[in-house]
């Protein structure tokens, strides 16, 4: 059995509606190209995952058009482990920011997924035909609010910032001057994602905790610890 495994990255170039539609149009049309080209090499399993809601279209031209390729596509919410760009971002730039925090949609929630069990859902799917045709979210064991995860950040790093949450409008400012700040901490794409809470309605979430892995890779010994939880696994 041959499969497909693909990370597919868009740069944004342009602003406001146009990037948007154009990027819905990209990703649904390079799912496409996939989809035949796929076909042609004899792909016969395609595991994707999916975020945003271009992607979702995405997703959406795959279930409805893989023809022979059986298709089973998750849904995470934010993933973190060694190495994320997610708890780790914030960690650069609690760092580097004195005193207060400026955080942009602090009520928005999450759901954080551990990048291991996403990569375990990836795997036991491969072999089980009962997962052919589904769409799987994952979510983690806890939900959070994100002025939650940054405090909690702050306290692996043994720092103390006042987190201080922005409003809406506030927020949208913050993410349209960030953009053009090179390493873009912050983008319209991040806030847009942001408005919508990244939660599971699941009576079956993963159970790896935030609290059990985070430790290990934020704060003074992150390093040997993220030696140590790689040690772990690879055991397991």
């Amino acid at each position: 059995m041959e499969v497909e495994r693909r990370r597919v990255g868009w740069n944004n170039m342009f602003s406001g509606k146009m990037r948007g539609d154009m990027e819905e149009n990209q990703w649904c049309g390079r799912t496409r190209v996939l989809l035949m080209t796929r076909r042609h090499q004899r792909v016969t399993r395609f595991p994707y995952t999916t975020l945003f809601r271009s992607k979702g279209e995405g997703e959406n031209h795959l279930h409805a058009f893989a023809g022979k390729i059986q298709v089973t596509s998750f849904r995470p919410s934010v993933i973190f482990g060694p190495g994320d760009n997610f708890l780790n971002r914030f960690a650069r730039l609690l760092k580097i920011t004195p005193l207060f925090f400026p955080l942009a949609c602090p009520n928005s929630r999450f759901s954080p997924v551990y990048a291991g069990d996403v990569a375990s859902s990836f795997v036991n799917a491969l072999t089980d035909k009962t997962t052919y045709g589904e769409k799987y979210d994952l979510c983690g064991p806890h939900e959070y609010s994100l002025k939650h995860l940054t405090e909690y950040t702050c306290e692996l790093l043994n720092i103390k910032r006042n987190i201080i949450g922005l409003p809406n409008f506030i927020s949208h400012l913050q993410a349209a001057f960030f953009e053009y700040i090179p390493g873009k901490p912050f983008s319209i794409d991040n806030y847009n994602s942001l408005k919508v809470d990244s939660t599971c309605h699941t009576s079956n979430p993963q159970t790896t905790a935030l609290e059990a892995i985070a430790p290990s890779y934020l704060g003074a010994k992150n390093s040997i610890c993220e030696i140590d939880l790689l040690r772990k696994h690879l055991a397991n």
